[in-house]
């Protein structure tokens, strides 16, 4: 054999490794696993990876699992050379039950988290909100570690979770160590804020219940005796679109004791934004004869509880991004706060407690809401 022959051989021999082994070190989950959309029957789990590479999750119980599942679909993210956003739907659940989680892919595993599913009716629980994170890192990060603390079965997020919808800034600004913590355990439900907008990566590392909405752009559902209704204020909320046939159908057909509406967007603002005269409408012709019990939102940076025609208009606007002033001149301002905030609300088929915090675990407020019509205010 010539010395030329042995030359190639050899080159395509280390050729074929170099290509085995990137292919096999290029597989890799990317982040912790993170949970979203959960009920009382099922709940998905959000895997991001490098590659296609099927994902498995195990699940159960306890430290057995004793179960397991692929994933349902697959949503790339917007990059020149795109990551995979595995989405897991665990299914066949008890309501109100604790489980054991971890994800694998080529044959490397997770950490154990749990989640708990969604309870019935009558069962009291616990649940959070924080909205606007961007670039206010260190104050985000603080709110997330004491959200998790409180340990919520759910979250509530108002939108801008980064200061736009790029990899980078979904990465830099959002995905934070204590943020993955928390949502590793605690399950969120976003409301689409304008500066991620409605875009490949807000989607793709979010995954909305089903709804009768058929979309995941704006949604609703239920947890116990909780109805929520996540609309997007990045789209038309007028009287001939979609959304707003979504909403009517949905509140007219909706029987839980407690109805929450959820918005970037405010409807009655006293800040550095001017009230949404179309939200406004939407609330008059939709929200008031239904009775929602509170609508709540971000976008200004300060806490602000307003309150019209028996709806709570909570603006909760800031685990981080700059804050703003308020001006106080409307009339049905209750309290304004021009503070870092996040909520915990604790929620029993006949009362809702609600209290506002700052990073720091201060209370700013605190309002309790009782079905006999009884409301108690602190300022």
């Amino acid at each position: 054999m010539s010395t030329g022959t042995c030359r190639v051989k050899k080159t395509c021999k280390v050729f074929l490794f170099v290509l085995l082994f990137s292919s096999f070190s290029f597989s890799a989950m990317l982040m912790t696993p993170y949970l979203q959309a959960v009920q009382k029957d099922s709940i998905y789990v959000l895997v991001e990876c490098d590659t296609r590479e099927q994902v498995t999750v195990y699940f159960g119980a306890d430290l057995k699992y004793g179960n397991s599942q692929a994933e349902e679909s697959i949503s790339e993210t917007l990059l020149a050379r795109p990551t995979y956003v595995h989405k897991i739907k665990l299914k066949g659940l008890k309501p109100g039950a604790l489980y054991h989680y971890k994800a694998s892919q080529a044959g490397v595993y997770s950490e154990d988290h749990t989640f708990n599913t969604a309870v019935e009716e009558g069962t009291s629980f616990r649940f959070a909100w924080m909205a606007d994170c961007r670039t206010g890192t260190d104050v985000h990060d603080a709110i997330a570690a004491n959200i998790k603390k409180a340990k919520p079965r759910f979250s509530l997020y108002g939108g801008d979770l980064c200061q736009n919808g790029t990899y980078k800034f979904f990465k830099d600004e959002f995905f934070l160590k204590n943020e993955l913590a928390l949502i590793a355990e605690v399950p969120f439900f976003n409301t689409v804020g304008n500066h991620e907008g409605n875009v490949k990566n807000t989607y793709a590392f979010t995954e909305a219940p089903q709804s009768a909405s058929g979309n995941q752009k704006y949604y609703s559902f239920d947890y116990g005796d909780l109805h929520v209704l996540a609309l997007n204020t990045e789209l038309s909320v007028t009287a001939e679109n979609s959304q707003y046939k979504f909403v009517k159908a949905d509140l007219e057909a909706c029987k839980k004791k407690w109805k929450l509406v959820i918005t970037h967007v405010p409807a009655y603002v006293d800040a550095n934004y001017e009230e949404d005269k179309k939200l406004i409408k939407m609330s008059r012709d939709l929200f008031e004869p239904n009775k929602v019990d509170m609508m709540i939102s971000g976008h200004s940076h300060l806490y602000q509880h307003n309150l019209v025609n028996g709806i709570h208009y909570m603006i909760i606007g800031s685990a981080g991004a700059p804050l703003v002033t308020a001006k106080n001149d409307k009339p049905y301002v209750v309290k304004s706060v021009e503070d870092y905030n996040y909520a915990i609300f604790d929620l029993s088929a006949e009362r809702l407690l609600m209290t506002v915090y700052n990073e720091k675990e201060e209370v700013l407020d605190t309002l309790e809401l009782k079905k006999d019509g009884v409301q108690k205010l602190k300022k």
